[in-house]
């Protein structure tokens, strides 16, 4: 009787042990292969400050012109943006300079603003990859003063194409 108690264990182990086995192996190729990776589950997005709003963003591999994000003042009222204000930090590298904006210091209600960031560091993005930018400006109601300035932040994921 003992053996065929150790025989049911022994089958129980060895047919669970081939299960658990396989599962691994499985889990093994996808990391190895990675279809897992962030670069290819994660998307594009656009996560603004309240009271604004991201009508489009891009990630360009050009130095003169790598990133480029239209804002939407939703805020209610018309602001002035602190055009010294501008920075650009990108997970894990530092600070990129050079921002130019293209609208007028103040922005309607609903108006809309066009942030474009210049770097050497846009030039050397590699196609394809997923990067992370926080865009950050200051601004203040337009019948408030600068005394009353707020900051308003952007979070970017884009994915670096060529430009055409």
């Amino acid at each position: 009787m003992k053996q065929k108690k150790g025989q049911a264990a022994l089958e129980y182990m060895s047919t669970y042990g081939w299960a658990l086995m396989a599962v691994l192996i499985a889990i093994g190729a996808i990391m190895i292969y990675g279809i897992n990776s962030p670069d290819t589950l994660a998307s594009e997005r656009c996560v603004p400050s309240q009271g604004f709003g991201c009508s489009s963003f891009d990630l360009v591999q050009r130095e003169d012109d790598g990133l480029r994000v239209n804002v939407r003042n939703n805020l209610g009222y018309e602001i002035e943006i602190n055009e010294t204000s501008f920075n650009v930090l990108e997970e894990g590298v530092g600070i990129t300079q050079d921002c130019v904006y293209s609208f007028t210091q103040e922005v309607t209600t609903r108006g809309l603003m066009q942030i474009n960031c210049s770097s050497p560091i846009f030039g050397s993005i590699e196609r394809n990859t997923l990067r992370k930018f926080v865009v950050e400006f200051d601004y203040y109601r337009s019948s408030s003063g600068p005394d009353f300035t707020r900051t308003a932040s952007f979070e970017v994921l884009a994915r670096a194409r060529l430009d055409s």
